[in-house]
């Protein structure tokens, strides 16, 4: 027993420098059999401390904790409001925009609310799948949510109705939330069923904006939706140094920098 907690110490620790591991070089580093290797990394993804992928194993974004809508809102906050600001601006008079679920497009639904009230910005229509979107936007601008399966912990509807909806909508602009960007394996979910609504709300809209703190960068996480040189633009804050932004532009990816 003791020495199965110190080979799974090791491997997550060395899964946690690299990121991603093969079969192979978890046997190689455990020195144990495939079938061993296999039992020890099944015990550690119950344990939620990776995730198995095609031929080996990768490690969670955030220590494998399930995505939490009330734990997420609190992380980055000052970013997430100038981001949201930031984004918010890009909407103009007429527009019908879809506003994906996540704590960072709750932000740019608060900006929304505000330039409404202002009566800096008029006649919007927004598609959301998100309930904080829509009790923030509900009373002042025309509103629909895509319908689907309610999930409590995310605050998202999800699902094949939500997707039915959105496929028969077209939008101005799409502005959607992620929980990785990385320069080889783009912009990543942690599940597959909001991975779906984000490759349609793609599809749909003419301009595509993902709104991503700078702590999301250079990480992964379960399965993609986009790669990053594939949308309009992705939105971040000044904590994104030049030299990491460079690597995004180099690939020819779009990124805006909101100023704190």
């Amino acid at each position: 027993m003791k020495k199965d907690i110190i080979r799974q110490e090791q491997l997550v620790s060395e899964l946690n420098k690299k990121g991603k591991l093969t079969i192979h070089q978890v046997t190689e580093l455990l020195r144990v059999s495939e079938s061993t290797a296999r039992r020890i990394i099944i015990e550690l993804e119950e344990r939620k401390l990776l995730l198995r992928c095609f031929g080996g194993i990768q490690s969670l974004p955030t220590a494998g904790v399930e995505y939490s809508f009330d734990v997420n809102k609190n992380q980055m906050e000052e970013e997430k409001m100038t981001i949201g600001q930031r984004a918010a601006g890009l909407v103009q008079d007429f527009d019908s925009i879809f506003l994906s679920a996540g704590s960072t497009v709750k932000q740019m639904a608060c900006a929304i609310q505000k330039r409404l009230i202002d009566n800096d910005l008029k006649d919007i229509t927004v598609i959301t799948n998100s309930m904080a979107v829509l009790e923030i936007l509900s009373n002042y601008c025309n509103i629909m949510i895509v319908g689907g399966v309610y999930r409590k912990k995310s605050q998202d509807v999800v699902g094949s109705l939500a997707e039915k909806n959105m496929n028969s909508m077209r939008f101005h602009k799409a502005f959607i939330g992620t929980v990785s960007v990385d320069v080889k394996e783009g912009l990543m979910t942690l599940d597959m069923e909001i991975n779906s609504i984000m490759e349609v709300a793609i599809s749909r809209a003419r301009e595509v904006y993902v709104l991503a703190d700078s702590s999301k960068f250079d990480k992964t996480a379960f399965t993609r939706y986009a790669m990053a040189e594939e949308v309009t633009a992705v939105i971040t804050d000044s904590g994104l140094e030049p030299e990491r932004v460079q690597r995004y532009t180099d690939i020819g990816a779009s990124v805006i920098i909101a100023d704190l």
